[in-house]
């Protein structure tokens, strides 16, 4: 922020975090060798926005708008967990219903980026109620976030960075209700995943392999092209019709992404090299070269 004038009254400055004021830190008196040191806070009027969006969803890397005068990106945290539950409550701040991490991308190698380490449980209103502690970064991970107003989830079934499992239940008249197994597959599975920000269907499942739901069952003989932008889009029976069905028939689905980085190599806005990394129960493995070609990248 520029070199200051005057004294330079503290330096060596060391702090436990805990203190209520600058002054309570302990300090040494040995000369300063470097710049006047500058911070950046996160508290006042914050502004969140990712870098693409449309009318019913956004996605992209997030920035922060502090006080109206600059923006900082957010640098993502290595516990994609936790990433998932951050992706929530940014993408609750931004008027979303769902929020999940689709993919890394990293950007501007040896220019400093302040990373917040942000920390969210998921059921915050606002990233300002989530833990951060910021640090200086020279190379920036940034999680891309893909938010949605999809009025779709799965239940009681498994949640984690890239995959999503469950019964399949819609919300209509202000009430969840489930989707019957009749005539259900792999292109109807396809319309659910993707409107979730997946792009993999991993399995399809009847006869209530995820327990029996409760209340409506909203949609029955569904038949989706596996192009719908919305499974309300695919022909159905009339809403809430449960002709032939009942909830021993809710089907199940699983959805997954598998997370990618590309890591120690040179990027720009129009390339992106490095080595291929891939996430798997919950730790980054590497990519064998065995016949791998131009149609596997």
């Amino acid at each position: 922020y520029g070199p200051g004038t005057g004294r330079l009254w503290m330096r060596g400055v060391s702090c436990s975090g805990t203190e209520s004021t600058l002054s309570s830190c302990s300090q040494d008196t040995s000369n300063c060798n470097g710049n006047n040191v500058g911070v950046s806070c996160l508290k006042g009027q914050v502004n969140i926005s990712l870098t693409y969006s449309s009318e019913v969803e956004m996605s992209g890397y997030a920035r922060l708008l502090i006080n109206d005068t600059s923006y900082q990106v957010l640098c993502g945290v290595d516990d994609l967990i936790l990433a998932m539950q951050n992706a929530k409550v940014i993408c609750k701040e931004l008027g979303y219903r769902n929020g999940t991490v689709t993919g890394n991308v990293d950007i501007d190698h040896g220019k400093q980026h302040v990373a917040y380490n942000l920390g969210c449980h998921g059921n915050e209103s606002t990233i300002l109620d989530c833990n951060y502690t910021p640090t200086i970064r020279y190379l920036c991970d940034l999680h891309e976030i893909y938010c949605s107003n999809s009025i779709i989830r799965l239940v009681n079934g498994a949640q984690s960075p890239g995959y999503w499992s469950g019964r399949v239940e819609v919300f209509y008249n202000e009430e969840w209700g489930t989707v019957c197994d009749d005539y259900f597959g792999l292109e109807e599975a396809q319309v659910i995943c993707r409107e979730l920000g997946f792009f993999k269907v991993e399995a399809i499942n009847t006869s209530a392999a995820y327990g029996q739901g409760r209340g409506r069952i909203w949609l029955n003989g569904l038949g989706c092209t596996g192009n719908e932008q919305s499974v309300f889009n695919c022909t159905h029976r009339p809403l809430g019709d449960t002709y032939g069905c009942g909830h021993n028939e809710d089907v199940g689905i699983a959805c997954s992404n598998v997370p990618v980085r590309l890591v120690n190599g040179p990027k720009s806005k129009s390339f992106h090299a490095g080595r291929v990394e891939i996430y798997i129960n919950g730790q980054w493995g590497t990519v064998c070269d065995d016949y791998w070609d131009y149609s596997d990248a």
